[in-house]
């Protein structure tokens, strides 16, 4: 009896229990629109595709923390999770301008897959604040991401060095880094006003009708 239960309470045990990664990417070389090097104090993310493994355009407005349980807010109003906020800086060796996290430990479960694409946003603009709910993105900032370069697994690059970054499967925790991710060159988008919604719907209606007339 008292081995069935231990049995029994192993099974539940491991059906119960998620795994865990950790990770650290870094984005080096960060630059905005116009090519010029990013200054620290910038607010950075770092964003999973929960669903298609695309990062979707970023919607006007507030940010919030897609790591708990109950989690639904999404970058782009679609699946891109928002999973860390942090500040960009300047090495004080290099001068070079970064965005390195620094780590986050994220959970496994139905939401957060093995295989789903993750990125580091960057926002040239849009100043960091320790609070995520202080920070408010409009319409015309501009932004960057990354979501591929060298991942390293105890120490050695992975296949030619330039892979896409996605969540490990076996609970290791291999570093990512990108050390030319180019420039700034996308644009949070509005949200369509109500009455512009409404004349788009009455615009489709009134084609629809059209062909049925024809």
């Amino acid at each position: 009896m008292n081995n069935t239960i231990k049995i029994l309470a192993l099974i539940a045990c491991s059906t119960f229990a998620h795994a865990s990664v950790t990770l650290s990417p870094a984005a080096e070389n960060i630059q905005d629109a116009g090519g010029n090097p990013v200054g620290a104090g910038n607010l950075a993310l770092i964003v999973v595709s929960t669903n298609d493994n695309d990062f979707g355009m970023i919607k006007e407005g507030g940010l919030s923390l897609n790591v708990s349980a109950g989690g639904m807010g999404f970058i782009d109003d679609n699946d891109d999770a928002v999973i860390q906020h942090f500040a960009t800086t300047v090495n004080g060796f290099t001068s070079i301008q970064e965005a390195v996290s620094p780590g986050i430990s994220l959970d496994l479960d139905s939401r957060f897959t093995p295989g789903d694409k993750f990125a580091i946003y960057w926002f040239p603009t849009v100043a960091y604040d320790s609070d995520i709910a202080n920070i408010v993105l409009s319409a015309g900032d501009s932004y960057g991401i990354v979501s591929s370069g060298q991942v390293r697994r105890d120490g050695s690059v992975e296949g030619d060095g330039v892979k896409d970054w996605v969540l490990p499967d076996d609970g290791n925790s291999p570093s990512h880094l990108n050390s030319a991710p180019g420039i700034a060159n996308l644009e949070v988008q509005p949200v369509p006003e109500p009455t512009s919604l409404a004349l788009l719907g009455l615009g489709t209606l009134g084609l629809i009708t059209r062909r049925r007339r024809a």
